[in-house]
């Protein structure tokens, strides 16, 4: 298992259990004390892993116009499906291009976790920015060169009904002008309305299926529930799929 993979997971694995101790308060407080410096979870050196990222960009880039990867949500059905995981890496894998700009968006106000991965604050994120209408710019902080994040903000779930105003599409507006690609992290559709609003408003929807545990007919109501809600699915991503026999054999067969 590749070292980014199983980073990103422990980060996932501690936020859920910090959401869970903090349940029997009557806030939830994802606060945290933070190192100043902004930085990239540790890489993968795993070919495997590297591939699958460099064949879903490639993927992408080849069957659609640029204005369809202009702005993506990535979501799934259930909590745990490894959204997260998946979007990081892809941004990642985007930002390698010197030729391309990324932003990667922390749009998930009820459990976030991009500012623990990239060590930086929760402070001054999207939620901040929704919830305020005195002309005041989003604040993007720079990871590499190639690659910012918008954290979720300090807000959360008090700004979870924001997706609907115009204040998030001026935002959309603001980060597609400034990046040659937009990623949004969402939370999964089946439990969350905002993650329909979010879908409806960008270029295009990448699902992510937890191979393995996703019910299929779980999969296709998430499915149908994005078309309903207007978005155009480009793909979707098995993750945590498990060979059973050597990697290479798969890739010849």
């Amino acid at each position: 298992m590749g070292k980014t993979h199983q980073a990103l997971q422990r980060a996932e694995q501690e936020y859920q259990e910090r959401i869970i101790t903090s349940r029997s308060g009557p806030d939830i407080n994802v606060r945290h004390m933070l190192p100043k410096k902004p930085s990239m979870p540790r890489q993968t050196t795993n070919d495997q892993y590297l591939a699958q990222y460099e064949f879903l960009k490639s993927n992408l880039l080849s069957r659609y116009p640029s204005n369809k990867l202009t702005s993506l949500a990535f979501t799934s059905a259930s909590l745990g499906d490894g959204t997260t995981t998946t979007a990081v890496n892809f941004a990642t894998a985007m930002a390698k291009d010197s030729l391309r700009s990324v932003l990667l968006v922390d749009a998930n106000f009820r459990h976030p976790c991009l500012h623990d991965m990239f060590h930086i604050e929760l402070t001054n994120g999207l939620s901040d920015f929704l919830a305020r209408e005195n002309g005041m710019e989003p604040q993007f902080t720079m990871i590499e060169k190639n690659l910012h994040i918008q954290t979720a903000g300090s807000l959360g779930l008090r700004a979870a009904g924001l997706f609907e105003s115009p204040q998030f599409d001026r935002f959309i507006e603001t980060a597609c002008s400034r990046f040659d690609h937009v990623i949004l992290d969402c939370p999964p559709v089946a439990a969350f309305s905002e993650t329909r609003v979010i879908a409806g408003k960008v270029g295009g929807v990448i699902m992510v299926v937890n191979a393995g545990k996703t019910r299929q007919k779980v999969a296709l109501r998430t499915k149908n529930d994005l078309i309903e809600a207007g978005a155009e699915i480009l793909g979707t991503v098995l993750n945590r799929r498990k060979f059973h026999i050597p990697y290479w054999v798969y890739k010849r067969l």
